[in-house]
């Protein structure tokens, strides 16, 4: 089975995270926030975005509203990768990612101590697509630790 490698090389630009270029064999993850504030109140704060191979029946949801986390059962992370939103650019690699269906998991949190989850986003996509965009929103609720 052939591993694909995606790359989440950023720019922070405005409301948004967008690609800083895209290579032949490279496969992207742009990152959205949402209008308004977000950028200042993450901006310092930390990015989480994970690559999730998810067992049957699992879905986004759960993750969107806290109930279930990366790493437990059912949401196997074949990738992941943490960088703070303070940078102009991030340039990281997701690799050992294989063929299929994943869930496109992302979180990102204040800079304050403790660093509260602000944004979470979610999308189930094929690892066929050469770009996933994820949207990030506004938490409902608090997620517990």
């Amino acid at each position: 089975m052939k591993r694909k490698t995606f790359v989440c090389a950023l720019m922070l630009l405005g409301l948004g995270l967008l690609p800083a270029g895209c290579g032949e064999d490279e496969y992207w993850i742009r990152i959205l926030l949402p209008e308004g504030p977000a950028y200042a109140q993450t901006q310092g704060g930390k990015l989480e975005v994970f690559v999730i191979k998810h067992g049957p029946g699992k879905s986004c949801g759960p993750l969107e509203t806290c109930k279930a986390k990366p790493y437990e059962p059912g949401y196997e992370v074949e990738a992941s990768l943490l960088s703070e939103l303070h940078v102009i650019k991030i340039n990281k690699t997701l690799s050992g990612i294989g063929n299929g269906a994943r869930l496109f998991f992302a979180r990102a949190s204040s800079p304050d101590p403790g660093g509260e989850v602000l944004l979470l986003g979610c999308k189930n996509a094929t690892t066929s697509t050469s770009q996933v965009d994820l949207q990030l929103e506004w938490k409902a609720e608090m997620c517990p630790d």
